[in-house]
Parts: structure tokens; sequence; C-alpha cells
């Protein structure tokens, strides 16, 4: 079954759109440290700016297409997506759909 969930997209730099990656370097067994660290980064006012917002989407991106998501994991994601598009992180938001793997 795939799930998809709606998440805020944020701009691109130079108008490219950043596509979701084939496959993750994370699994069921290291994705929730790295949710945690990019929560605790995109917890910084103006972190975007650090490595640019193409940089933080790609590794939101990463995380979207690791095969084991939990539903409390994707929703902390969500949540990731949320902080960078937010007015902390100098940015407006869209909407884009994302296609989630199935769970395991």
């Amino acid at each position: 079954m795939e799930r998809k969930v709606k998440l805020a997209s944020v701009p691109r730099n130079k108008g490219k759109t950043v596509q979701p990656h084939a496959a993750s370097p994370y699994t069921g067994k290291n994705v929730d440290g790295a949710i945690a660290h990019l929560e605790r980064a995109l917890s910084i006012p103006d972190a975007a700016r650090v490595f640019g917002r193409d940089y933080w989407h790609n590794r939101i991106t990463e995380l979207l297409a690791c095969p084991a998501l939990t539903p409390t994991q994707t929703k902390r994601i969500s949540q990731l997506v949320q902080l960078l598009a937010s007015p902390g992180q100098s940015g407006r938001s869209s909407t884009q759909t994302l296609p989630l793997a199935a769970e395991v």
C-alpha cells in the first residue's frame, strides 16, 4: 500500500524542483536518529541559510523515502517540512504531495 502525505514545500534555489530520491540511506534502525538530528538543526532560526534550502529539503526527502516509516515518524517529518517553511527559516511555502513507501 502506498501512502501519500501532503507536505509543505519550500522555494528552491534557481527555480529548480527537487525530486524525491529513489532510495533512502535510512532504515528503520537509524531513521529516528536522523529525524532527531534534523529536528535539532532546523529548530535554530535561519538554519536553512547554513547549507541552503535544497540541502535541507533533500535530507527530508531522503527521510520520506525510507521504506520502514511509522505513522509517528511520518508526522515528525511533516513537522520538519513545516519548520523549514516557517518564517523563522525565511521561506514561503506551497504544497506538494510526496509518495511514501509502504509501511513495513
